[in-house]
């Protein structure tokens, strides 16, 4: 089938508001209630869960982390090698599963559902199998670990704050558990950022000082001041629960603030040797990852 820019967009939103769901998120299938291919419909909701189920950021983010997925709400997406190699690995799954399914007996409207998942996995698998540095955990792949606008750093405290509720004793008492979990996530990130420059892969001078400086700035801001530490405080104390700010305070101090001044010091670490160039062009396979990224963004080879 011939498959345009415009179905393959069209296709993406269909996948969302299809997928998009609790009941995918929980591993109904949507397809009664869709008039999609039941087989089809069970392969991709099974394969977002399975995609959401170690993505606990994701799930609090779309208002999924009730219920059966309520322990979501205590933890944060991992970040470190580890979690990098299961995530690719899951990906290659998924690619082969799809890959397999018999498409001769789908209607137009799901062929075009499938072409729109098959192009964006397709893709993705691609670009995982290509290059071992960066990731592709997210929508897109990165070359790049972590920057001044990517990263737990500055992903982090916008979930905390923003998205994560804090309406009962729980809520409050899941919000300390991630304020914890934050600084492995740090140091996970910190691990992959020396993994990939043994690679080759270090972003430009000025992007790494800039990054070094945002993330020193949050560890070196006093605790009683930090973002994270008076979304929580104030929250709370509306709902009439005290104590929380001292905790928090508490974390930043002993484990946030020194993982993040870790962080800050790796990356100033790679500033010596570091090209001035924005382009992807000087890192090793750079017109690849062009070329690569170009198609999976705009559907359009370069």
């Amino acid at each position: 089938m011939q498959l345009s820019r415009r179905a393959v967009l069209g296709g993406s939103v269909a996948v969302s508001a299809l997928l998009g769901t609790k009941a995918a998120a929980t591993a109904e299938s949507p397809a009664r209630r869709t008039g999609v291919d039941p087989a089809l419909g069970a392969l991709l909701s099974r394969q977002l869960h399975e995609r959401l189920l170690h993505d606990p950021q994701s799930l609090t983010s779309l208002g999924l982390d009730t219920g059966s997925l309520a322990w979501a709400r205590s933890r944060l997406t991992q970040t470190g090698p580890e979690a990098e190699a299961a995530a690719r690995q899951r990906l290659a799954q998924h690619h082969a599963e799809l890959a397999a399914f018999d498409t001769a007996r789908l209607s137009e409207a799901d062929r075009r559902l499938y072409d729109a998942s098959w192009f964006k996995l397709d893709s993705l698998h691609r670009l995982s199998r290509r290059f071992p540095f960066g990731t592709t955990r997210g929508p897109y792949f990165t070359p790049y670990i972590v920057t001044q606008l990517t990263g737990a750093w500055y992903e982090v405290p916008a979930l905390l704050d923003e998205a994560h509720p804090v309406e009962t004793r729980a809520d409050a008492e899941a919000y300390l558990a991630r304020l914890s979990a934050f600084a492995n996530i740090l140091d996970g990130e910190t691990a992959r950022i020396a993994q990939d420059a043994e690679r080759g892969i270090v972003p430009p001078d000025f992007m790494l000082a800039r990054t070094a400086s945002g993330i020193e700035a949050m560890a070196k801001t006093p605790a009683e001041e930090s973002g994270l530490v008076r979304s929580l405080g104030e929250r709370a104390a509306r709902q009439g629960l005290g104590g929380f700010e001292k905790r928090a305070a508490r974390i930043f101090d002993r484990a946030v603030s020194p993982a993040l001044l870790r962080q800050a010091g790796k990356l100033r670490s790679l500033l010596e040797g570091a090209r001035h160039d924005a382009g992807c062009y000087a890192l090793p396979q750079g017109e690849e990852i062009y070329r690569l990224g170009l198609l999976d963004n705009t559907t359009r080879p370069l």
